[in-house]
């Protein structure tokens, strides 16, 4: 079947695959999107299902959708993005291992699925170390020690029904793996925000528009940098050492695109260098500090961390 919007684009596909195709009809909504986000029917997708879950836990919880604990509501739900993506990468050892333990520890009437991930969050916020004097269960303690504080603090879980029980499996079963980190804040931002619920791609920076800034700012420097190096080794080193020291700042930092972008691209270049130099597996030294931002609101700013320790992996 073959299909054409106003916008002049097509798409061909059978009819039974019509729904991967979800966001090549949001023009037709009046929703403006980009190429990148039309081509992501995984983004859409779990943006989607991920907005059930929120919902489905503010029913049982109404006192998470308050002032007072959004923060906490949001935070949980950015700590869930990360457990989806980790438990199909190297993060966590192990197949689906955050889905399958609280599938097979917590009970099937979810009375006790908060608890579950409350422990989780917990193994995760205590150092190998210290497991045994925090006394962590001996079926969380294969988690491992995550950094960068996206566990510390308050680990509250709201309470789970059985729908959301099954929503949160559901969504774990998603190959996490596919995800664009690219439009991952833009598309997660979705989930939460009353006011923007629905209107995915509304509030995504292209990645060409985004270039546009940093090639000018730093990275067309740095390639012509690296093309004056050649196979120079002092060069390269001194390169890849001053590109460790480059600092990005966004005022305005919303979920993470640009910041995303910024390293991805600094980590490219510092690819391109290890390789010249014969140390493909060299460790990077691009830290995610490197990377800072303003954000008034609570939610993307914490999107915008995950976003991050996400493209990193």
């Amino acid at each position: 079947m073959r299909q054409r919007t106003y916008t002049g684009d097509t798409v061909a596909c059978a009819y039974r695959d019509f729904p991967n195709y979800f966001g090549f009809f949001l023009p037709l909504a009046g929703i403006t999107t980009v190429q990148q986000i039309r081509e992501s029917s995984f983004d859409i997708r779990a943006t989607s299902r991920l907005n059930r879950l929120y919902v489905e836990l503010l029913k049982d919880n109404p006192e998470w959708g308050t002032a007072e604990r959004r923060h906490d509501m949001n935070h949980f739900m950015a700590r869930l993005i990360f457990c989806f993506f980790a438990q199909r990468t190297d993060i966590f050892i192990g197949d689906d291992l955050f889905t399958a333990t609280i599938e097979q520890v917590s009970a099937r009437d979810s009375s006790d699925t908060h608890e579950v991930i409350e422990e989780l969050f917990r193994a995760m916020n205590t150092k190998i170390e210290y497991r045994a004097t925090a006394k962590i269960a001996r079926w969380a303690d294969a988690f491992p020690y995550v950094n960068g504080e996206l566990f510390s603090g308050n680990i509250d879980v709201p309470r789970f029904s059985r729908i959301a029980r099954s929503y949160l499996l559901h969504i774990g079963g998603l190959d996490w793996t596919k995800i664009n980190p690219n439009i991952f804040g833009a598309m997660i931002q979705a989930v939460a925000e009353d006011e923007e619920r629905g209107a995915l791609g509304m509030h995504y920076t292209s990645v060409p528009n985004i270039l546009k800034l940093l090639n000018r700012l730093f990275l067309d420097d740095l390639r012509g940098r690296l093309e004056e190096a050649g196979d120079n080794a002092r060069m390269l080193l001194n390169l890849r050492k001053r590109m460790a020291k480059i600092r990005v700042f966004d005022p305005a930092c919303g979920s993470g695109n640009f910041s995303v972008i910024a390293y991805k691209e600094v980590r490219a270049n510092e690819a391109e260098i290890n390789s010249q130099r014969d140390e493909p597996n060299l460790r990077t030294e691009i830290s995610l500090t490197n990377l800072r931002g303003i954000e008034l609101r609570d939610f993307p700013a914490e999107i915008a961390r995950v976003a991050l320790i996400i493209a990193k992996f």
